[in-house]
């Protein structure tokens, strides 16, 4: 991936995603609650990144119909 603006969020979502995963599979989540929050903010990153993708493709593509 270049170094796009885009590319630099993407970079960040990611980095930010994997953190929150290591941080929840070394077993940081104090309870319940702080598990499914971790796990929510990690699936709203995966959405995020995905969108930044299409955009970049879009962008890269010349394709404006979205």
């Amino acid at each position: 991936m270049t170094d796009t603006v885009l590319g630099l969020l993407t970079k960040e979502f990611q980095e930010l995603r994997d953190n929150r995963g290591s941080q929840l599979g070394s077993g940081a989540a104090k309870n319940y609650p702080h598990y499914t929050e971790s796990v929510g903010y990690i699936r709203a990153l995966n959405e995020v990144i995905v969108r930044i993708k299409e955009l970049e493709r879009n962008h890269e593509f010349g394709d404006d119909d979205d």
